[in-house]
């Protein structure tokens, strides 16, 4: 079952331009839907997966006889990165923070004990890491 959504399409209507030509929103910019993305036969893609086109654009997308369907695929996500970029900009389409499950448990908290600090034996101290990251021998005062 493909989501359903008829304020998301209504977004469309208030696009400033057309995502794909970039023209002026003319009052003929319209949702579109991919054709390529969960989709079936009779059956359109979900509701989150549109373009804001004109009906031009639209209509060129869909009918396009001299367009590959790789050529498709990219005009129309070209398109649809520039939806999702002025949804999101705009406000049109923002998260809702509100999502605390009042079930789940608190984090453990675990008690952390101080360890010593581990002692020398010795050997360390006749070794110096040098600039270059590499260990040499210290040079002995004669």
């Amino acid at each position: 079952m493909n989501y359903r959504n008829r304020d998301l399409l209504d977004l469309a209507q208030h696009a400033t331009q057309c995502m794909s030509c970039l023209a002026h929103n003319d009052g003929t910019v319209v949702a579109a839907h991919a054709n390529h993305v969960g989709k079936g036969m009779g059956m359109k893609s979900h509701d989150f997966a549109w373009a804001a086109m004109c009906f031009k654009c639209h209509a060129w997308l869909d009918q396009g006889a001299n367009l590959t369907r790789e050529d498709r695929r990219a005009m129309w996500e070209a398109a649809y990165w520039r939806t999702q970029e002025w949804l999101w900009a705009s406000g049109k389409i923002c998260v809702a923070a509100e999502f605390v499950r009042d079930d789940r448990p608190e984090p453990i908290k675990r008690k952390v004990k101080k360890s010593r600090p581990i002692q020398s034996r010795g050997f360390q101290k006749d070794f110096v890491k040098g600039f270059d990251g590499i260990v040499r021998q210290k040079e002995r005062a004669r």
